[in-house]
């Protein structure tokens, strides 16, 4: 059975050594809950959070777990927005050459760099970088247009 350090665990309270033995899983759980305090003083000052008039529970409390309405309000709107833009994303790869498709997903969703792309399709780098930046541009056209198109219909 470990021997553990009260003022390690309690320490504003209890300031002089004190040795307990417990369990083993008693001594797991002090360390457990000694981590998960540390880990979240790191949060509040990752995240600059201070406060001069209240205790650190209620400081801990706010601003970890608690979530204004107008962040949930935002964290919706955003989400609503992520998604309009892949079904926009998903149209203009429709108006695309399946060459260019396959091209640009490579390049920006799989990480490739245009050698690799052209090595792997048989191809030059030049025309591989070609097919991309063409294909781009064919899908900037697309925004714009249907930005345009839902101009008018307003």
């Amino acid at each position: 059975m470990p021997i553990i350090n009260l003022r390690k665990y309690y320490y504003p309270t209890i300031r002089k050594d004190a040795f307990v033995e417990v369990s083993g899983e008693v001594a797991e759980a002090l360390e457990e809950g000694l981590r998960i305090e540390r880990r979240q003083e790191k949060k509040k000052l990752y995240h600059k959070v201070f406060s001069m008039d209240t205790n650190d529970w209620t400081q801990l409390h706010i601003s970890i777990y608690a979530q204004s309405p107008e962040d949930v309000l935002l964290r919706a709107e955003e989400h609503a927005e992520q998604e309009r833009n892949l079904s926009r994303m998903a149209e203009a790869f429709a108006h695309l050459t399946p060459t260019q498709a396959r091209r640009i997903r490579a390049r920006y969703m799989g990480g490739k760099k245009l050698r690799e792309i052209g090595e792997s399709e048989g191809t030059g780098e030049s025309e591989a970088g070609h097919s991309v930046r063409s294909g781009i541009r064919r899908m900037r056209r697309y925004f714009i247009q249907q930005k345009w198109l839902n101009a008018q219909k307003e």
